[in-house]
């Protein structure tokens, strides 16, 4: 099965493609990307998720997996009745730079990291990850569930 990737964004059209450039040059090049500007609403409506849908050919919602580190990106992706996979460590609702990770004590880092799941979990996310490392990891459980006829 051929994996597509598509971003959306709510970065206007010149700064995400300077975001797109950047990724570029550690290889991520994605097969569709759409900014908010070219869908009538933004988040949370499923309108950019079905653009990139129609651009990779990808159908039914059932076989997209929205990935997100916001509660407004998640709810489009539930919105648009995909899978929905909060990033909790490395994304904005834990909102810290690495060095301010390491700066702090391992009970306000825990502490910090729930409270990111858990607005993670709360804005409807189907599993809630650190970082997007761990991806790999969350297509088995989906495969699983898609198997036994459970859609998102």
């Amino acid at each position: 099965m051929k994996c597509r990737i598509g971003t959306t964004t709510g970065y206007f059209e010149q700064a995400n493609q300077m975001n797109l450039d950047e990724a570029r040059k550690f290889g991520f090049v994605p097969d569709a990307f759409v900014c908010a500007g070219d869908v009538p609403q933004g988040r949370p409506t499923p309108w950019m998720i079905f653009e990139v849908m129609k651009m990779t050919c990808t159908f039914p919602p059932a076989a997209v997996i929205k990935v997100d580190d916001t509660p407004p990106g998640l709810v489009a992706g539930r919105n648009a009745g995909v899978w929905t996979v909060g990033v909790a460590q490395t994304g904005n609702e834990l909102g810290l730079s690495e060095d301010e990770v390491l700066g702090l004590s391992e009970q306000e880092y825990e502490s910090r990291l729930a409270q990111a799941r858990t607005a993670l979990e709360a804005a409807g996310a189907h599993f809630v990850i650190n970082s997007v490392a761990e991806f790999q990891d969350i297509l088995p459980q989906i495969e699983e569930r898609l198997a036994r006829g459970r859609m998102p």
